[in-house]
């Protein structure tokens, strides 16, 4: 008898549980789907009073969902025929949710009953899983819980706007479209013909990239008229169709904001205007092709990075084909050996944490553990490979040791994801280290100092030409030809003039020096500098701009009549500096008498050709001059010195 006790203790133990578990299946079905029907009875049997208040409602509200302005009546009507939906959506999702949730729940309480001998713990309304009271589904008289239903007449009427919005906002989506697009055909000339000149007259721009800019630019101009068009049509559309039906829904005017077509078009045509005026391209769009306050910056096509992006880009090829074939297989060889360990540590943490009574859940659970794992995983590897894509930009900030080290540090790095509690598989991996400055960046503190002093040197020649306008000034000022109320107050005759005798001093000082003798040597009377070939600035693009046309100025005030430099003489430089101050409607009596005694005017007067050939080449040089930052810098120091008038 005792051995009998001995073996049926241990066949109940293992049969008890399948008992309860069935029972709990059994009982719970039986009784979730008893619930359930009695919950969508009890719903169903008040739905007709709730759809009758409902299109009562409806029909009678007055200016808290419905007017009787523009499309409201028709809505009403629309709303009033449709009034039953969000009722009968209302009993479907509460006949739903009870018979999935409230099942589940219910089998889970009764297995956990039936496993423990515990009866009194079994909750009925705790099967519901939701607060199912009679004020979800009565009828209320109280006009404070009229609030889901106007919110219900609310959305349905929204969702009615929407048919008339979509019929009437499609109406001026095309005219507007057809506008922009007519606008930007009426704007294209313009623009082509103004970028095409700039592309072409700039200094800005290289050969090579000028060639290039003027293919390229017709493309772009026609791209850029197809996007326009394609914006506007998409955008007008969704546009419309949403202000419409917002008008409707909130009982206005189904074309209350349609006002904003012809104010949408307005910007836009004043965008094309503003594109060609003189804070954007009108910056550039100078006779000289120099852009106010330049700097000497000019934009080319450069050969040798090219070569070095092309050389780069190979080796990004390559270490991306190594990255991504390193990393994949290390992910794939990490996740792989830690896919059994996580899913078994995640059903012993399952196990060991749950409450019984929740049964059907933990089940689920512990199917689908090993497949979200898997898919976890996989997703793992994929990360692992993505990672491998930056491989690209570590190379290129860090160098070859680094980029090459890289997928090591990837696959460190993802074995460190520990979200199982696992520990690492590979523990040769190397840890997170500092990457090292790329020294191909770096520069040489020589070729630094070097740019240092040529920048200085640029900036002394510049100060030296501001000291020489100060000059000029005054010795214009001491004779008269100009007034300090006009160099103070900068007028624009005075601007032009004082750097363009100032020019002259000192090309005419140049040509009169018996040591400056070569053809591009330029002598700085007032220090006493000797700028030769060898050291002027090499790499200062204003400079290199600006020489030619000074040494053309030179030579045509070296040239010799009768074996004389009769162009450089003192009186023929105050003749040519005569006409240069002669530049404005109202001069000086003193500057209008030497020009008359001078007859300046006159075409018979020798050298005269000359003198305005020269004039023309000096003012062609001030406008340059005056373009660039250097001189714009330095335009205070000059009309802001405290002459001596005296």
């Amino acid at each position: 008898m005792n051995e009998e006790r001995c073996l049926l203790v241990p066949l109940i133990c293992l049969i008890w549980p399948i008992l309860s578990i069935v029972f709990g299946i059994i009982a719970g079905l039986m009784l979730g789907i008893s619930i359930t029907v009695w919950i969508f009875l009890l719903a169903l049997i008040r739905t007709p009073a709730s759809i009758f208040k409902m299109m009562y409602l409806t029909a009678t509200t007055t200016e808290e969902v419905f007017t009787n302005r523009y499309l409201d009546p028709p809505l009403r009507i629309t709303v009033f025929i449709l009034a039953p939906i969000p009722r009968l959506l209302f009993v479907a999702g509460l006949t739903v949710y009870s018979l999935f949730f409230g099942t589940m729940n219910y089998i889970g309480q009764l297995t956990a009953m039936m496993f423990n001998n515990d009866w009194k713990s079994f909750d009925l309304y705790d099967g519901l899983c939701c607060p199912i009271g009679s004020e979800y589904i009565k009828v209320s008289q109280d006009e404070s819980d009229d609030h889901h239903y106007f919110m219900a007449m609310k959305g349905l009427k929204c969702f009615c706007a929407l048919v008339p919005g979509m019929l009437l906002g499609v109406l001026p989506f095309i005219p507007f479209s057809i506008a922009v697009l007519l606008i930007t055909l009426y704007r294209l000339p313009i623009n082509v013909y103004k970028t095409m000149k700039l592309a072409l007259f700039t200094v800005v721009l290289k050969w090579d990239l000028k060639i290039a800019a003027l293919l390229i630019l017709p493309i772009s101009h026609a791209i850029f008229t197809l996007v326009t068009f394609t914006t506007a049509l998409v955008g007008s559309f969704f546009y419309f169709v949403y202000s419409t039906t917002k008008n409707i829904a909130e009982s206005q005017s189904p074309f209350h904001e349609w006002g904003e077509f012809r104010v949408g078009l307005t910007k836009y045509y004043e965008a094309h205007q503003q594109f060609v005026g003189e804070n954007q391209l009108g910056r550039y769009d100078h006779p000289t092709g120099i852009p106010s306050g330049w700097q000497g910056e000019i934009y080319g096509i450069p050969i040798q990075k090219i070569l070095k992006w092309q050389w780069d880009f190979l080796v990004c090829c390559f270490l991306l084909l190594i990255s991504m074939l390193v990393c994949f297989t290390g992910s794939l060889l990490i996740f792989t050996m830690k896919l059994i360990p996580s899913i078994i540590s995640l059903w012993e943490s399952l196990c060991t944490n749950s409450d019984i009574r929740c049964w059907p859940c933990i089940l689920m659970l512990f199917l689908l553990i090993p497949f979200g794992v898997f898919v976890f995983s996989l997703l793992s590897i994929a990360a692992g490979t993505a990672m491998s894509f930056q491989v690209p930009a570590v190379y290129l900030a860090n160098g070859y040791r680094v980029g090459f080290r890289f997928p090591l540090k990837v696959l460190g790095k993802i074995d460190r994801w520990d979200c199982f509690g696992n520990g690492r598989v590979l523990q040769c991996l190397p840890e997170r280290e500092e990457e090292p400055e790329r020294e191909e960046e770096r520069l040489p503190e020589r070729l630094i100092e070097n740019r240092q002093s040529a920048e200085e040197s640029v900036g002394a020649y510049w100060d030296r030409f501001a000291s020489q306008c100060i000059w000029s000034t005054s010795c214009l000022l001491s004779k008269g030809w100009i007034s300090l109320d006009d160099v103070q107050s900068m007028e624009p005759s005075v601007i032009s003039a004082i750097p363009t005798v100032a020019i002259l001093d000192i090309l005419s000082d140049t040509v009169n020096d018996i040591e400056a003798h070569k053809d591009e040597d330029i002598l700085w009377k007032l220090d006493g500098t000797l700028c030769r070939k060898e050291n002027r600035p090499r790499h200062d693009n204003i400079a290199a701009l600006l020489w030619p046309k000074v040494i053309h100025i030179k030579r045509l005030l070296d040239r010799k009549v009768e074996n004389k430099k009769v162009f450089a003489e003192t009186h023929n430089v105050q003749v040519l500096q005569a006409m240069i101050c002669n530049n404005a409607d109202d001069v000086s009596s003193v500057l209008k008498a030497f020009v008359e005694d001078s007859k300046i005017d006159d075409e018979d007067t020798p050298n005269s050709s000359i003198n305005k050939e020269i004039r023309s080449k000096l003012i062609e040089l001030t406008l340059i001059i005056l373009r660039v930052k250097p001189f714009q810098d330095r335009m205070k120091s000059i009309f802001g010195h405290k002459y001596d008038t005296g």
